[in-house]
């Protein structure tokens, strides 16, 4: 997900230095689907 996107899901702005934490969580969480991914990291 890049970092627009995830600003639109979530309704707000992010800084660069937090999508940079937020990508890491997203990509390499072990409990993080790969089919719903997207919803459960912008809850």
């Amino acid at each position: 997900m890049q970092k627009q996107e995830f600003e639109e899901r979530i309704e707000r702005t992010v800084t660069d230095e937090q999508y940079k934490v937020i990508e890491e969580v997203y990509m390499w969480h072990p409990s993080i689907r790969n089919t719903s991914g997207k919803d459960e990291v912008d809850a």
